[in-house]
């Protein structure tokens, strides 16, 4: 029987970084397809899983070197070359590279033997939406943002529905439809922006939807 296959997680460098490439959950799934799993002390700090919890897990929790003798490392943002080294030739380096804008980190990369998967150049389609970081973290920082505004605005952000009487929705922030905004559809005092993107779904769920799912491409057609 083979070797396991190493898998290392580095702790993010980039300043206001607090992700981390993998959580317990993953590290568990990653030990049972029979893989080790190494993560460089305090990398997920930032994300609020200590290493306690990766332990707990079953990773492997070292302090310096995490890459070393790794097949594969694993990141959020492409790690510099230098700590990579140790790990196995041809290792893969997997996380979002950038690699229009950091084209030398990424032939650093080349020369140093590893190979490079940039993470954000997965296909799109249904069978990759699982790998997609894209549209995963574009829809976490759109709730993120929501979350922001509100606590930044001064007064109530959300339509409120009393029985006293509404206080509408911030209008400039508004772009979902709840149960009470489909309710706007009888009513005239609603934004132009509000009345077309209503149209729009109304016209979409009367056609009887869209066949692909979150703008993705059919596997048949691909």
């Amino acid at each position: 029987m083979g070797a396991k296959t190493t898998i290392a997680v580095l702790r993010e460098r980039a300043s206001g970084e607090h992700r981390v490439a993998a959580t317990p959950e993953t590290v568990k799934k990653f030990i049972g397809l029979g893989a080790a799993v190494r993560i460089e002390a305090g990398a997920g700090v930032g994300a609020s899983i200590s290493d306690d919890a990766f332990r707990a897990a079953g990773a492997e929790i070292v302090d310096t070197g995490a890459a070393q003798g790794a097949d594969i490392v694993l990141g959020v943002q492409g790690p510099e070359v230098d700590l990579l080294a140790g790990a196995n030739s041809g290792a893969w380096v997997a996380a979002a590279l950038d690699p229009f804008g950091q084209r030398a980190r990424v032939d650093a990369y080349a020369a140093a033997g590893l190979e490079a998967l940039a993470m954000e150049f997965m296909p799109r389609i249904t069978r990759a939406q699982s790998m997609d970081i894209l549209s995963s973290q574009s829809n976490l920082a759109g709730y993120k943002a929501v979350i922001v505004a509100a606590d930044i605005y001064g007064r109530a952000f959300p339509m409120m529905m009393t029985a006293a009487a509404m206080a509408a929705s911030r209008q400039e922030a508004n772009s979902s439809i709840t149960s009470a905004g489909n309710d706007m559809r009888d009513r005239n005092d609603r934004t132009e922006a509000q009345q077309v993107f209503l149209s729009a779904n109304s016209n979409k769920v009367e056609a009887g939807g869209d066949d692909s799912i979150g703008g993705y491409e059919d596997d048949e057609n691909c």
